[in-house]
C-alpha cells in the first residue's frame, strides 16, 4: 500500500501563534523515509509555498489559494500537464484570475462594508495576521482568491449569494474569509493529485490534515482525515462523507506530529 498527505498550514502543520513547524520535526522526517509525498494545501500564495516547501524539505506539487492552482517544481514526472514558468515550474490553473475576483469585490463594496488584500498595504496585512511586512509582502501576491474582512457579519449570506450569480464562492479559513471560483477547493486539487499518483503507485491511499472550515470537503474526500483541534479544544465536525477520522491530541504542529506519527506506525 501506498500513501500521499495532504495538509492544510495555519492552525495544522505550523502552529497558529507563531507558524512555527518544529514540533512536527519527527513526522516530517518519518514521511521521508518512507517516501512519501507531502503536499502542501493551503489558501497561501505561490510566493509563500514555494519559500516554505524549501523549508519544510519537500519538493512534490503544492496546492495554492484554496485549491486556485497545483505547483509542480521540477523533478515530478508522475504529474503530467501545466503551463512551464521561467524557473521549470509547471502550473496548473484550478480558479479564475483575481482580477476578475477583486472586481467583484470593489462592486460588492457598495452594498456590504468589507475589505479585502488588495484594499491593504502590507503592514495592515502583517498587523492581521501576526507576521512580518516581508511576508505580508508574499502573502498579498494573489493570482487565484482575495481574503477579505467583512465588518457586519449578518451580510455575508447576501454577499455570498451575489458571489454564486457570479460564478464565485466564499469560503472561510482561520482569520479570513476568502473569495474564490465556484467549483474552486481543496478537495477538487486533491483529487487531481490522487488520480495522478494512482497511475503509478499501487493501493494508493490518501490522508488529509486540517482544522478549518475550507479544510472539510478536503478531510472528507480523503481515505483518513485527520482533523487538528483549536486552541480552545473544540474541533470542525466531519459529515457523513467523510471515512477513517482521527481527531489530533494537541492543537498545531505538535498534534500534527503525534496523529502523523500513530500512522505511520499503524500502516
Amino acid at each position: 500500500m501506498s500513501w500521499i498527505v495532504f495538509t492544510d498550514l495555519d492552525g495544522s502543520l505550523l502552529d497558529e501563534a507563531d507558524y512555527s513547524f518544529e514540533a512536527a520535526r519527527p513526522a516530517l522526517a518519518a514521511l521521508r523515509e518512507r517516501g512519501i509525498p507531502l503536499v502542501l494545501i493551503t489558501s497561501k500564495t505561490h510566493a509563500e509555498v514555494a519559500l516554505l516547501a524549501g523549508e519544510i524539505g519537500t519538493s512534490v506539487p503544492y496546492v495554492v489559494e484554496n485549491g486556485g492552482a497545483i505547483y509542480i517544481p521540477p523533478g515530478n514526472p508522475e504529474i503530467e500537464g501545466g503551463g512551464a514558468l521561467a524557473d521549470g515550474t509547471r502550473r496548473i490553473a484550478l480558479g479564475r484570475p483575481q482580477s476578475e475576483l477583486r472586481a467583484f469585490l470593489v462592486a460588492a463594496r457598495e452594498r456590504w462594508p468589507l475589505r479585502g488584500f488588495g484594499d491593504m498595504d502590507a503592514a495592515e496585512v502583517a498587523a492581521l495576521c501576526d507576521f512580518s511586512v516581508e511576508a505580508a509582502v508574499l502573502a498579498k501576491e494573489r493570482e487565484f482568491s482575495e481574503p477579505f474582512r467583512i465588518d457586519d457579519p449578518a451580510g455575508l449570506e447576501g454577499l455570498a449569494a451575489a458571489a454564486r450569480a457570479e460564478g464565485l464562492d466564499v469560503t472561510r479559513g482561520g482569520r479570513f474569509h476568502h473569495l474564490i471560483a465556484a467549483g474552486q477547493s481543496k478537495a477538487v486539487a486533491l483529487r487531481v493529485l490522487v488520480e495522478a499518483y494512482a497511475r503509478s503507485r499501487d493501493a494508493l491511499r490518501s490522508i488529509a490534515v486540517g482544522d478549518s472550515p475550507n479544510d472539510r470537503a478536503m478531510l472528507e474526500a480523503a481515505d483518513v482525515a485527520v482533523v487538528i483541534p483549536r486552541p480552545d479544544g473544540t474541533h470542525l465536525e466531519l459529515g457523513s462523507g467523510a471515512h477513517d477520522v482521527i481527531v489530533a491530541p494537541h492543537p498545531g504542529a505538535a498534534g500534527w506530529n503525534a496523529a502523523l506519527i500513530r500512522l505511520l506506525e499503524s500502516a
